[in-house]
């Protein structure tokens, strides 16, 4: 019995680490930062940290080396693919969301895209 305990455990771990992160509504009023910001990024879980912002329409690398992005918002009418690689690559896209009229954001990061962020494109829809 413990044994299927053990192993459920793990691959629940395992799936969770593979899918990806669901965004949430971030309830507010307005855009979160209301500044023409496509995204923000956080270098820590749950929006904290220290932040970079991509804006709408052009490819930003966030890191050329190691990435500390760990949390995202997406601001409203903006649609962003988030790349694990530099340069924004079609075939690196790790997340892509937004919606047009809701900000979302996802607080932790599944594990394959926790700290693996290279770089981000968000256009306006």
């Amino acid at each position: 019995m413990q044994l299927l305990i053990i192993c459920f455990t793990l691959l629940s771990g395992f799936v969770s680490a593979l899918l990806p992160a669901l965004p949430t509504i971030i309830e507010h009023n307005g855009n979160y930062f209301d500044d023409g910001r496509g995204a923000t990024l956080f270098t820590e879980q749950n929006y904290q940290g220290d932040s970079a912002f991509a804006p709408p329409d052009k490819c930003v690398t966030v890191a050329d080396g190691p990435s500390k992005v760990r949390s995202i918002i997406v601001e409203p009418g903006r649609i962003c693919s988030f790349f694990v690689y530099p340069d924004c690559p079609h075939y690196a896209v790790i997340l892509r969301f937004g919606e047009k009229s809701n900000t979302l954001g996802v607080g932790v990061l599944p594990l394959l895209a926790d700290n693996q962020i290279r770089s981000v494109h968000c256009v306006l829809i």
